[in-house]
């Protein structure tokens, strides 16, 4: 089908809701969207938008036509595939259930989620938006869905109420204006996007992950020059890493929206551990150079070519659709595929290059941990601080020379240089707490503190701070066994001249990798969800 008959998309009204409809061949596919999606979610109650997802969705059981549902950082979306009947049908099911979500139903809901997760196999580098934005909007995304662990129906149907409404969303229709649709819900208005706040930052820095393989995260300006950059980074790294050097078997570069004006960008390759810096340094050289001379006329005709062919199927219109509904939920001018046809044509090779440099100094570079930097410049990311809060310091029980601080504005964990992780009281995104006093609390920024009572001096004065401070609406329970299980015992200050004394230094090395193994556990488990 030639681009001149492909179908077009009209935008049109129904009940203040927003819709976009082509006439496509084959079964009528509809959705309804809303703006609202995990980056509006507080880290204590993240998961939720997911669960009434599920909700909504769990009265159908096995029907004669497809339907599914997803969430994803700024949207929530009901899909439907079937005839004129039955996409009306689901329309009416669906805004009937987001005004009443079955309360029976969400313990249920919440293990089927869980499963689904633990099934999930997620990519090496899901960190690298927390790294930028830490514990808080578009970085809650590499975390796990902490809210499942207690959000009650009252808490759901809440939720619910304030964002799915009909100034909220928007939908589209591949097929036939359906007579009689109708989309019933009640008056709201629209939720602004999240703001794209990210840590501060020395950039491009050098992060050190549990990776596969090599990672370069960038953030810039939406563009079409530097969606088709990375596409023609990741033809030319494979050529090198793949084809020419023989070090990886492939290279991954994608473009994902944020706020519909920022993009976050990601290229990665695969690589055995010895060879990972020479992975990284290659996959970072064929970036500088296309940013410094652009890409050839060829490599833009491809750009090109490919673009005039994905338009040639009439089915490419359900794409633009949707990314239209994106749009028009995000408040900003759609990309339609006339519009990036004509803006690839105009495409340089200076643009190109341009709009990779200005990804390119905004990067974090993420490679194995242990392994050499790929760039001698490349600033370290920032685990620590300067200077711990001020407060009481409590030493370590097994003499590392450690402090954990308890203060009026926070708490802070300090090595003996001084250098400390703090996290605000006011700033705590979670808390998560088990019945024998440990506690794990992160930071808005991302930052980590994990207190275990045996391994401190004065654990009750800990504890008591931690548990008058922290906000008890952001504090749960934990579903996993406590870290401090197979803690040892601290050994007791001897005498001098004893024979444990002479032994200590020893049993302090060996409690201490313990110390860091058992903590590493528990951020995996709690924590970040890889």
């Amino acid at each position: 089908m030639s681009t001149a008959t492909r179908p077009a998309p009209k935008r049109w009204n129904l009940g203040g809701v927003p819709v976009f409809q082509a006439e496509v061949p084959g079964r009528v596919r509809a959705a309804l969207e809303f703006r609202v999606g995990t980056a509006d979610e507080p880290l204590h109650m993240s998961g939720v938008t997911h669960l009434i997802e599920h909700l909504t969705l769990s009265g159908l059981g096995t029907q004669p036509y497809d339907y599914n549902g997803y969430v994803d950082q700024t949207h929530c979306a009901f899909l439907v595939s079937g005839t004129v009947d039955q996409v009306k049908e689901f329309f009416v099911h669906v805004c009937g259930a987001l005004q009443a979500l079955p309360k029976d139903r969400v313990a249920t809901e919440r293990r089927v989620i869980e499963t689904e997760a633990a099934g999930h196999h997620q990519s090496s580098f899901r960190d690298s938006m927390s790294l930028r934005y830490g514990a808080n909007g578009f970085g809650t995304t590499d975390y796990r869905q902490i809210g499942l662990l207690w959000l009650t129906p009252e808490a759901v149907q809440d939720w619910a109420t304030r964002h799915f409404t009909s100034g909220n969303a928007t939908a589209w229709v591949a097929g036939p204006v359906i007579p009689g649709l109708k989309i019933d819900l009640p008056p709201g208005g629209r939720l602004a996007p999240p703001v794209v706040t990210p840590k501060n930052l020395r950039l491009p820095c050098l992060y050190e992950d549990r990776t596969q393989g090599a990672a370069v995260s960038m953030v810039s300006a939406r563009s079409t020059a530097l969606w088709a950059g990375m596409a023609i980074l990741e033809r030319r790294a494979i050529q090198r890493l793949r084809f020419n050097e023989g070090i990886s078997y492939g290279v991954q570069t994608a473009v994902h929206d944020l706020d519909g004006r920022m993009v976050h960008a990601l290229a990665s390759t695969d690589a055995m551990v010895e060879q990972v810096t020479q992975a990284a340094s290659a996959l970072l050289d064929v970036a500088d150079v296309l940013s410094l001379t652009g890409p050839d006329a060829a490599e833009l005709q491809f750009i090109a070519s490919a673009l005039e062919e994905a338009m040639s199927d009439p089915q490419a219109v359900v794409g633009e659709m949707q990314g239209m509904a994106d749009s028009e939920l995000l408040g900003v001018e759609p990309s339609t595929l006339d519009k990036k046809r004509v803006e690839v044509a105009a495409l340089t090779p200076s643009a190109v290059a341009a709009a990779l440099k200005a990804a390119l100094d905004t990067a974090i570079v993420i490679i194995p941990q242990g392994a050499k930097s790929p760039r001698p410049h490349l600033a370290p990311y920032p685990t620590v601080e300067a200077r711990p809060l001020r407060g009481t310091g409590n030493p370590n029980a097994f003499g590392s020379g450690e402090q954990l601080i308890v203060g009026p504005s926070g708490i802070s964990v300090c090595d003996a240089d001084r250098r400390a992780s703090n996290i605000l009281w006011q700033e705590i995104a979670v808390g998560a707490r088990w019945d024998d006093g440990t506690r794990m609390l992160i930071g808005r920024d991302g930052t980590e503190i994990l207190f275990r009572p045996r391994a401190w001096r004065n654990p009750e004065v800990i504890l008591a701070a931690i548990d008058a401070n922290a906000p008890a609406d952001r504090v749960v329970e934990a579903d996993v066994p406590s870290p401090s299980g197979d803690l040892p015992r601290p050994p007791r200050i001897g005498r001098r001249g004893s024979v444990f004394a002479g032994r200590a230094p020893i049993f302090m090395m060996a409690a201490g990798a313990l110390l860091a193994a058992v903590a590493g556990a528990a951020l995996f488990m709690i924590s970040r969800a890889h």
